[in-house]
C-alpha cells in the first residue's frame, strides 16, 4: 500500500515507462530501495539523475508486475500514473 500512495503522490508517467520523484534521497538509499524492491516484489529498477536530483525509474516491462502490486490501492483516477497498466 505504501508504494501505490509513493506512486500516487510522486510518481509520475515517463515515455518508457514510471518515475518516481526521489529528490532527496542520496544514492545509498535508492540502492537499498532498489534492493529492498527485487528482494520483496521481483521489481527491477533503475535511478536517473535529473538536474532536480535523483529519481527512481520502473522501465515499461516492469509496469505489469507493478500494476498488479499497487493497483488494488490505487484511487482510479491515478491509474495514469501506470502507463496503462
Amino acid at each position: 500500500m505504501a508504494l501505490a500512495v509513493w506512486i500516487m503522490d510522486d510518481g509520475g508517467v515517463h515515455p518508457s515507462g514510471l518515475i518516481i520523484s526521489t529528490y532527496n534521497f542520496n544514492a545509498n538509499d535508492l540502492v537499498f530501495l532498489q534492493k529492498a524492491l527485487i528482494n520483496n516484489f521481483d521489481l527491477v529498477t533503475s535511478v536517473f539523475n535529473k538536474k532536480e536530483g535523483l529519481v527512481l525509474y520502473f522501465p515499461k516491462n516492469q509496469l505489469s508486475k507493478l500494476s498488479n502490486i499497487v493497483k488494488i490501492f490505487m484511487e482510479p483516477s491515478m491509474y495514469y500514473k501506470l502507463n496503462g497498466y
